[in-house]
């Protein structure tokens, strides 16, 4: 059935910015320790491309947009995930190898205070998700990396689902001053074969000729730079690469019910090219797991203009 498509994402003079995003995060891009020190386990890796469109299903734009600026999200990735300690057959208490391949589609309203995300996450574990040769590759260019020896054992391929909902509000002082800093609290819902939890956080920026971080800013200066500091704590009724597969046996660990995630980094933006790093730690995420784990993650955001 064909789905009607609203246009454009305008609403009362606001208009959502459109991007294109790549990021690559891995614990690799730890750079604050020597390479040695790096850890090689857990998330290890995760790989995403998102782009934003004007056109909304019209169901969509009824149900979340209202006279908001309304827009979509469109974004494909790749996870990977591996026990601590590496070896050919499952070691109790370590989580399993996991790879995951997806897609996700979200419709998204704002207005300059408030910004609303709906979306739905499908994907595939297993082998089709690639996740093997991915890091089977970035071993081989990194020199001294070992060669993961678990992979046979890794979650059976399935598909999976998840639909999730978001908010975030915007705080910054009034007038020219909110372009030196802003805060944005947040919280975010997801339910399905994928994972279920609650989380609520934020993010804080300090900078300068700070822009607006989702609508266009027709004040906006031909470079930004700022740092920033964030964290959630997030309930959690389900993980599949911690709880296993959905639909028969096979190996699995006891999440924790409560993970809590502190991010830090900076940022820079010359004309429609921004560049941000953040590194990130979380907390115990299985009870037989590391008491936390950190990660860095690159990303880069092209404007595409009105």
């Amino acid at each position: 059935m064909a789905l009607a498509l609203a246009c454009p994402s305008q609403s009362g003079g606001q208009e959502l910015s459109r991007t294109v995003r790549v990021s690559v995060e891995n614990d690799y891009f730890d750079f604050w320790l020597p390479p040695d020190k790096r850890s090689d386990d857990n998330y290890t890796h995760g790989m995403r491309i998102g782009w934003d469109a004007i056109a909304v299903p019209a169901f969509a734009r009824a149900a979340i947009c209202g006279k908001r600026a309304c827009g979509s999200t469109f974004e494909i990735g790749q996870e990977i995930y591996t026990p601590t300690d590496d070896a050919v057959l499952p070691i109790p208490g370590q989580r399993p190898y996991a790879g995951w391949l997806y897609a996700r589609a979200s419709a998204i309203a704002a207005s300059d205070r408030t910004r609303r995300e709906v979306g739905v996450t499908l994907g595939v574990t297993g082998a089709p998700s690639l996740a093997a040769q991915t890091q089977e590759i970035f071993h081989h260019l990194i020199t001294g990396f070992r060669t993961p020896l678990g992979w046979n054992q890794q979650l059976s391929a399935e598909p999976a689902i998840a639909v999730s909902a978001s908010q975030t509000w915007l705080f910054s002082a009034p007038g020219s001053a909110g372009r030196w800093g802003d805060v944005a609290p947040a919280y975010h819902a997801e339910i399905g074969t994928l994972r279920t939890s609650v989380a609520v956080g934020g993010r804080m920026r300090t900078g300068l000729a700070l822009t607006h971080p989702w609508l266009v800013d027709s004040h906006a200066r031909p470079w930004e730079a700022y740092v920033f500091v964030g964290g959630q704590t997030e309930a959690v009724g389900r993980d599949l690469f911690l709880d296993g597969n959905t639909f028969h046996r096979s190996v699995r660990v006891d999440h924790t019910p409560l993970v809590s995630t502190l991010e830090r980094g900076i940022g820079v933006r010359l004309w429609r090219l921004g560049v941000e790093y953040r590194a990130v730690t979380s907390g115990r995420e299985y009870r037989t797991g590391p008491p936390s784990h950190s990660f860095g993650g690159i990303g880069m955001v092209w404007s595409r203009g009105r």
